[in-house]
């Protein structure tokens, strides 16, 4: 953050601090007043989880509105922004997918 009058320098460190010492770190604050928030790594780490878990739900309720069953949708390998979407083989799909590659008729 730049700007801070060095009036408001305390009253901001002491806010932030107070709101967001368990995500980020805060650093700066000195004679040029500017202050840094940086995203601590258990904090980075707990949103590229949830947004993982996010995307496989938006893949789950889109793949059961077509009706699919027994699709599996998960994280794949270490869970690390992967995820695999195996689904049964069926007339449909093998329409759909031909459909997809060549336009629709």
């Amino acid at each position: 953050m730049d700007g801070i009058t060095p009036a408001q320098s305390s009253a901001v460190r002491s806010l932030l601090d107070t709101k967001y010492s368990n995500e980020y770190d805060l650093t700066g604050g000195g004679a040029d007043n500017t202050l840094t928030l940086t995203m601590k790594p258990t904090a980075v780490s707990a949103l590229e989880e949830k947004t993982v878990q996010q995307a496989i739900e938006t893949i789950r309720d889109r793949v059961d509105s077509l009706g699919v069953s027994e699709p599996v949708i998960q994280e794949y390998g270490l869970g690390k922004d992967q995820i695999l979407v195996e689904l049964p083989a069926s007339p449909i799909w093998t329409r759909s997918r031909t459909s997809s590659r060549h336009g629709a008729p």
